[in-house]
């Protein structure tokens, strides 16, 4: 992956680099990841994760999408939370124009 990505000019951020195993449920219990050899990339050891964000999908290790509905309705409750405030905020006779 290094290689790959120096051809093309690119440049890992180490600091966000993380490895991520993915399997079925069953399957990664029987997976002991504090024994698994470290991957190293320049000298730093990337740690292992279960969930990661990538372009806004929130990936976890054994494909679920529990995670990701989860975070999803967060924001979801947050908008509509902003959305509120800001409607009673607005004078009652245009609440009642918007409604209309």
């Amino acid at each position: 992956m290094v290689k790959e990505t120096k051809e093309h000019g690119l440049k890992l951020n180490l600091n966000k680099t993380v490895a991520i195993i993915l399997g079925s449920t069953g399957k990664l219990r029987l997976l002991n990841i504090a024994s698994l050899p470290p991957i190293v990339i320049d000298g730093i050891a990337l740690p292992y994760v279960t969930t990661i964000k990538c372009l806004g999908l929130t990936v976890s290790n054994n494909l679920s999408w529990k995670n990701h509905v989860s975070n999803t309705g967060k924001k979801v409750n947050s908008a509509l939370y902003s959305l509120k405030k800001m409607y009673f905020d607005v004078p009652k006779d245009l609440q009642t124009k918007r409604i209309m």
